[in-house]
């Protein structure tokens, strides 16, 4: 997960245009096993997990933005890049 924040800090992507960021975080899933990943408005992603135990059927959602907003980086850090837009990371 380290290595997928730092790929998305190198090389980021605005919203609707996230095509490394979704194959990159599509790989991932797979290789947890979810190969049922599928599509969701062009550059999102989604995928159903289907638990085994007896009873009613429960589900789980979560969801996370992966799309770079228009910030200029002036800290230097590691991973930023001069003069190019970077993933900020917003908390209330």
């Amino acid at each position: 997960m380290i290595k997928l924040r730092h790929a998305m800090h190198r090389e980021p992507e605005f919203s609707n245009a996230e095509w490394k960021t979704q194959e990159q975080i599509r790989s991932i899933l797979q290789r947890f096993g979810l190969e049922a990943v599928k599509v969701f408005r062009n550059t999102g992603l989604y995928f159903v997990i289907e638990g085994t135990a007896s009873g009613p059927k429960r589900s789980i959602a979560a969801r996370g933005d992966i799309d770079a907003l228009p910030i200029q980086e002036a800290r230097g850090s590691a991973l930023s890049l001069a003069g190019r837009w970077h993933y900020e990371c917003l908390r209330p």
